[in-house]
């Protein structure tokens, strides 16, 4: 990073963390209104208590009015997006609660910015200014992952033209949001490793983005350090309410560093791979993680020094050259001691289409930020080594 670069680092998002916080969640809604409209998975907030317990933190106070949207895709789209404005705009709704992973707050994220607003989510994807706020949004992850909580975007599916795209607006953030492991202690040990992967990539990619600066690098490497020591232990044992609200807090800290640095090649190959295939992001990201750091690796080799510091690998007396080496020996470690899968032909995916899926990584914000330049040769070649 350039010493004479001007940047910026913005939080709009108050946040409330901590074991029990989200008993605070009818006074925080009081603040923006009180017909509430409370956003959510299929199956899991239902079937594991956790959408009772919202709605009784809710319901019992009369001065609220409730409606509950529980028909989320795992990867969402536009049309879902869409679906849910319309239910707002009958109840007329003036706060929004998202009560899941990354993606369900993306929806509740887009849902209240456009709420207020004439128009398709897909009309200002491409390109329509929102002009002015949306509806107020809280933020309730049950996920440790994507740190969708305190991001300023949507990341949707365009059915109609294939592609998976992000809403970004800094009204898209949300007014609030509720961090407490309680809400993640049903997770499976899948759906952790998963998640928390997502998360240590979120951070060591906007640590050595093109956009990264001090105070993204110091938040980053928080991040990255608290998923090294938790993420084994979240995953073997669920139960550790501690393990899992420092995995919050990790991922917490990937999308605040994330939302002010961007992110880079993974997350830009990831998004047309996992479409391609109908794969979670998380879980692509994961895959290709080991093969975009070795990509990437002579080109931030002190950033990644101080990657494998924060792993714990013994780099001490080490030139920086051995040491960002080690980065990736812990990644893959860690990958292993959590059995995450290694080879993208594990995933259904198939040579032929990495032409194609190269060509669509390219308009990529993510890839711009990329500490190296990428190519589609390069990104071909990715996408091989990991296959």
């Amino acid at each position: 990073m350039s010493e004479n670069r001007i940047t910026e680092f913005n939080l709009p998002t108050k946040i409330i963390t901590g074991l029990g916080s989200i008993k605070n969640l009818a006074e925080i809604a009081r603040g923006y209104g009180d017909n509430v409209l409370l956003i959510t998975g299929r199956n899991s907030a239902r079937q594991t208590g956790l959408l009772a317990k919202i709605n009784n933190a809710v319901v019992t106070n009369s001065e609220f009015r409730l409606t509950v949207f529980d028909q989320i895709d795992p990867e969402p789209s536009c049309d879902n997006v869409n679906q849910v404005i319309a239910t707002a705009k009958e109840k007329g709704c003036d706060v929004v609660v998202g009560l899941g992973g990354g993606s369900v707050i993306d929806v509740a994220k887009a849902v209240a910015a456009l709420a207020n607003k004439e128009g398709l989510v897909e009309e200002f994807m491409a390109g329509r200014d929102l002009i002015f706020p949306g509806i107020p949004c809280i933020a309730i992850p049950t996920t440790a992952g994507t740190g969708a909580e305190v991001t300023p975007n949507s990341v949707l599916i365009d059915r109609k033209r294939q592609v998976k795209e992000s809403l970004r607006h800094p009204f898209i953030c949300p007014k609030a949001a509720i961090i407490d492991a309680e809400l993640t202690i049903s997770l499976p040990p899948k759906l952790t490793a998963y998640s928390g992967i997502d998360a240590l990539c979120q951070a060591i990619e906007s640590y050595v983005s093109k956009g990264a600066n001090i105070l993204t690098d110091a938040i980053a490497l928080q991040a990255i350090r608290l998923v090294s020591l938790n993420l084994r232990e979240a995953f073997k044992n669920g139960s550790n309410i501690q393990a899992r609200q420092n995995m919050l807090s990790a991922a917490l800290l990937s999308g605040i560093s994330l939302s002010n640095a961007r992110l880079g090649a993974i997350h830009g190959i990831a998004h047309p791979l996992g479409l391609k295939y109908n794969l979670p992001h998380d879980l692509v990201c994961g895959v290709l993680m080991p093969y975009v750091l070795e990509f990437n690796l002579n080109f931030a080799t002190g950033k990644y020094a101080a990657i494998a510091a924060a792993m714990g690998g013994l780099v001490r007396g080490l030139d920086k050259e051995k040491a960002a080496n080690i980065s990736i020996d812990k990644t893959k470690q860690l990958l292993a001691d959590i059995s995450f899968p290694w080879r993208l032909r594990e995933l259904g995916a198939r040579p032929e289409d990495f032409p194609q899926l190269a060509k669509e990584s390219m308009p990529s914000g993510s890839l711009k930020a990329n500490p190296r330049l990428v190519s589609e040769d390069d990104v071909i070649s990715i996408l091989k080594k990991a296959y």
